[in-house]
């Protein structure tokens, strides 16, 4: 019986049970397949993949049966977590290993209970192992072997990125000795702050600042002053998003900048998925970073050298909040400000009141911005590497491109732990030899490498040691993405300050007439409808789209087609599906292979091709 028959009938009914790898089993294993069932039923019932996530709950927690779940706790659910892909899996995960809803601050707390437990425990073994290496004992002793497990399992290393047994183990102790001093000086600087006050205090109170909507990049990514304020009662709640690891390259530092600044004001989600614009942003967006002929062709006239650089960033979200529109109202100094206007606009004539508006309400939005986001708001942290040349002629980029490539990942490896575990099977200590060969040859060259960090503790460059020390203080966490969905002021309005105006409905209709004057854009425009869920469903459906296989070109040209409609739904526009799915590699040789099917198909059409799939293929 095969996989897809099983799961489409009552699997209890089946005569014949089979466990995961379809093979038949006779009587006497039909107790061993009956609890594979049952633990299969239970993935499907919250909506995992059995095929996925049989392996890993075997491979992690040792669970190959329905019955292990109920002995499964929150620090099993934290080995879990670092296996999801989506965000929606982990509210499956939960639900599966009943893990109850449990506060942030719960989490953190249960998480450093957990670090300093293993902590201890590592101290513990770490002793032992010392007064092993004084009795003369070596690492290909048994003994000495046991305790290193022991050791590695406390300090949550790999197998694969422990130090290989050639090397000395007094070399051994040392590096461990260092690395828990590192660990033991984050887990003493633990610092837990309310949840109101990392919103106010994440990257300086940038969830409370404004945004002014405009045509202009300057506009939207200048700092402005606190727009709104927001209830006492406001909670976090787990990240609605994963941790991301990601790579881009600019070949101007103008694009360079414009990325990394549109990713410390806007957040993660419009920088990362949105390459012309969307709603009241405009073509040439914060967002809009990618490669510019006019930008390199002007920095070519400064120098004789090409500029290029790369950088690779880890994205860590921890933490997430949606401002519901009751949770806001505006800041003490944008009301009072917006009621000084009042006054002044109620005192003019009618025949300086047009230029009145745009001027007031001109300086208001300079100041405080016309729309505030309401998320989803996500805190964490960033941690960013950067390998950076113009010390070369233009014929040489392709080789240059190489050599940066090859130097970064070498730095990012070096930069995973100051002890040996770099999350790549790779030992430091050949690392460190590596990287600074390379350096050196590439002296001359002038590439340029460095390391920031966005939230977290400031004076550390281990990867390891920094994500300890930002899931250790909440006080440390930036924002880090700010979401899709935006309130205009004037909404604020009509929705929190009725009675603090003389008239309210008319201060909402100025604000209106004065935006729209200033920036020629429609007031009633919807910005980031359902974008959240619809980047979502995309990563998704390009996951599925990578195991797509020949020969049945037009039934995924229906797939298309319906994912495209129900995208353009979501989010009542087909920018989303231009920028984002259109500009993906797997979705374009798709696209590519359906057209070469219907181009040598000497049938009739069989199948209707959506004119906007047709038309928007990109050429080339």
């Amino acid at each position: 019986m095969s996989e897809e028959q099983n799961s489409a009938g009552d699997e209890s009914d089946s005569p014949n049970p089979e466990v995961d790898m379809g093979l038949a089993v006779d009587e006497e294993h039909l107790p061993i397949a009956s609890t594979l069932k049952s633990l299969k039923r239970k993935l499907r019932e919250v909506g995992l993949k059995p095929e996925d996530w049989l392996d890993k709950f075997k491979k992690t927690l040792g669970v190959t049966n329905q019955q292990s779940l109920e002995y499964l706790g929150m620090a099993d659910y934290l080995k879990m977590e670092g296996q999801i892909t989506f965000p929606w899996e982990k509210n499956a995960l939960k639900k599966l290993m009943n893990i109850a809803e449990s506060s942030i601050k719960q989490l953190q707390d249960e998480h450093a209970s957990l670090k300093a437990k293993r902590q201890k425990e590592a101290k513990k073994e770490l002793e032992e192992l010392r007064k092993m290496f004084a009795q003369g004992k070596g690492r290909h002793e048994n003994e000495v072997r046991q305790k290193e497990e022991k050791l590695r399992k406390a300090m949550d290393i790999a197998k694969e990125s422990w130090l290989p047994s050639d090397e000395p183990l007094d070399k051994l102790i040392e590096k461990l000795h260092n690395a828990l001093g590192e660990k033991e000086k984050i887990l003493c600087c633990i610092e837990k702050i309310p949840d109101k006050d990392v919103i106010f205090n994440a990257s300086g109170g940038l969830a409370l600042e404004g945004i002014y909507l405009t045509k202009k990049n300057e506009d939207v990514l200048k700092k402005r002053e606190p727009l709104i304020a927001v209830s006492e009662d406001i909670k976090l709640s787990s990240p609605q998003q994963g941790p991301v690891l990601d790579q881009k390259e600019f070949y101007s530092s103008t694009a360079e900048s414009a990325f990394h600044k549109s990713m410390e004001t806007l957040g993660f989600s419009i920088t990362s998925s949105m390459k012309g614009g969307f709603g009241g942003f405009c073509g040439e967006t914060s967002a809009s970073y990618t490669y510019s002929k006019e930008t390199e062709k002007t920095e070519k006239n400064k120098t004789e050298n090409v500029f290029i650089s790369t950088i690779k960033y880890n994205y860590i979200p921890l933490a997430s909040c949606y401002i519901s529109k009751n949770q806001i109202c505006l800041s003490s100094a944008a009301l009072k400000e917006l009621k000084k206007i009042e006054n002044l606009v109620q005192q003019s004539g009618d025949a300086e009141r047009s230029e009145l508006l745009k001027q007031q309400y001109g300086e208001f939005f300079s100041q405080f911005g016309s729309h505030v986001n309401q998320g989803p708001l996500h805190f964490g942290g960033i941690f960013w590497w950067k390998a950076t040349s113009t010390a070369f002629r233009e014929e040489k980029m392709e080789e240059m491109k190489t050599e940066i490539s090859s130097v970064l990942n070498t730095y990012v490896g070096c930069s995973y732990s100051d002890v040996f575990s770099l999350g790549i099977g790779v030992d430091v200590s050949q690392s460190e030899a590596e990287y600074h060969r390379v350096k050196t040859e590439n002296l001359r060259k002038d590439i340029h490498l460095s390391v920031t960090k966005t939230g977290g503790p400031l004076h550390v460059d281990s990867l390891s040691n920094w994500k300890e020390g930002l899931v250790a203080s909440n006080k440390t966490w930036s924002v880090i993405d700010r979401g899709f969905t935006l309130i205009p002021v004037w909404e604020i309005i009509v929705s929190a300050h009725k009675e603090d105006f003389r008239n309210a409905h008319q201060v909402y209709s100025d604000l209106i007439y004065a935006y729209g004057a200033l920036t020629n854009q429609h007031h009633s425009l919807t910005y980031g409808h359902n974008l959240a869920k619809a980047m979502d469903d995309i990563k998704s459906f390009l996951s599925e789209m990578c195991s797509w296989q020949t020969g049945a070109e037009e039934h995924q040209l229906k797939k298309l087609i319906e994912f495209q409609q129900k995208l353009n739904e979501l989010t009542r526009n087909d920018t989303v599906w231009v920028n984002t799915c259109l500009s993906n590699k797997t979705l374009q040789n798709c696209l590519t292979n359906i057209m070469e099917s219907y181009k040598n198909d000497k049938k009739p059409n069989t199948c209707v091709v959506n004119k906007n799939i047709k038309k928007r293929i990109p050429r080339g």
